[in-house]
This record gives structure tokens, sequence and C-alpha cells, in this order.
């Protein structure tokens, strides 16, 4: 049995996760299957958390960032859920494996010309265009976030 298709249509059609999430998740999970096939020479129900430590380490040193390997992780740890739920491995040894250290990135400021710029580009002469304008000083002027505002 194809786990992966499988732990794919799981993720489509019982957990109804986004299109990029399914993407990401399968993508990760097949990076995955072919590291222990090649470089460690296992199958999913012989891997342990050495072997997830050692993938992780793997990642790191192909230059990976912390935000793309903690996502592997979750993708892992997602998928041998799965296994289990389908009595593929007893175990999940994703389970209690260290999340990489995020960088916090400061935000993002536009300098006043630029908000001028952007404030600029809706046009006035037509009603699209008046509330694009008058959402976007919204925006700008309250510091609130689009979904908010779209909700």
């Amino acid at each position: 049995m194809d786990f992966v298709l499988a732990f794919e249509n799981y993720l489509l059609h019982t957990k109804k996760a986004s299109d990029n999430t399914v993407a990401s998740y399968i993508r990760d999970v097949r990076q995955f299957c072919d590291y222990i096939s090649t470089i460690e020479n296992l199958e999913l129900s012989s891997c342990g958390r050495d072997c997830i430590c050692r993938y992780t380490e793997f990642l790191h040193n192909k230059g990976k960032s912390p935000a793309t390997i903690t996502r592997g992780i979750a993708s892992l740890r997602s998928f041998y859920s799965f296994l289990i739920s389908e009595c593929a491995v007893e175990d999940n040894p994703v389970y209690n494996i260290p999340q990489q250290k995020m960088e916090k990135k400061l935000p993002q400021i536009l300098t006043g010309r630029e908000v001028d710029e952007l404030l600029k580009q809706p046009g006035n002469k037509d009603p699209k265009g008046l509330r694009d304008k008058a959402m976007l000083e919204t925006l700008y002027a309250t510091g609130m976030r689009v979904t908010e505002m779209i909700s």
C-alpha cells in the first residue's frame, strides 16, 4: 500500500487541509522517505527517534531554514500519527523531537513615500476604486489586518 498517497487522501478528504498544506506535507514526507530509503536504508516502520534526529541534522546541513525544518517535523508527526491510525506502525518516533529555534524577524515598515504611493493606487472615479482607497486608508490608520477587515 502506498502510504504517502493514502496520507494525501486523508489530508484532502478527512482533514480538509488547504492545497498549500497538502503540497507542503506531501513534499516533506516524500523527502523523508527518500532520505530513510537511500541514506538510512530503513523502512518507515523501523525508523526511530534517532533516525528523525539525524534527518533534522541532515536538513540543517543542507542549509534548510529552521522554519522549513520545523514544518518538516510537523509533517512527519502528522504522517506517523496517520500511520498509527492505519496500524502500519506502532509508535510515533517524531513525538518528542525538539523544535528548531525560530528567528524572530522585525516587521517591515513602509516609508512615508511608500505609503503615499500605496494610497494613490486605487482610482477615485468608480465605486470599486473609492472602496479600495477607503479600505487601504482604514487598514493603514488602524493597523488592522486584511483578514480582520474582510471578516
